[in-house]
């Protein structure tokens, strides 16, 4: 249903002007504006094509998005995908591979140097306070 929205959008975006200048506010209609929307639209297609559509196929699940209290909620549906793990092109298994292998490492990196960043700062700021009281 997103996706289908999204295509409306860039499709009316690219074609259809009337109705922007029908339907739209006056200060969505800049040029940046509708550059910008475009950009973002074509960004989450990529996302989604590449990053989250394979992990979800390799996690064998669908995303649903629901209604709540006119609140937009997504959840996950198991369902086994393997026919179309297969179909899945390189680069889409290069991104898995990243994910599942390269990303926690990287993550717990990240972790230790802001650990050791805490770390060093903290001692900073007690060498500061010892070297003022003497």
């Amino acid at each position: 249903m997103i996706c289908l929205t999204n295509d409306i959008c860039l499709f009316l975006l690219e074609n259809d002007h009337y109705f922007l200048h029908t339907y739209c506010q006056r200060q969505l209609l800049s040029r940046r504006n509708l550059d910008k929307i475009r950009n973002n639209i074509s960004w989450n297609r990529l996302v989604f094509k590449y990053i989250k559509e394979p992990h979800n196929i390799y996690e064998n699940r669908y995303e649903i998005f629901y209604f709540n209290k006119n609140v937009l909620y997504s959840s996950y549906i198991q369902q086994l995908r393997t026919e179309e793990f297969f179909k899945l092109k390189s680069i889409q298994y290069i991104v898995i591979e990243i994910q599942d292998f390269i990303m926690p490492k990287v993550l717990n990196l990240i972790i230790y140097l802001g650990q050791l960043f805490v770390f060093i700062i903290g001692n900073l700021n007690i060498l500061s306070r010892y070297s003022k009281k003497k």
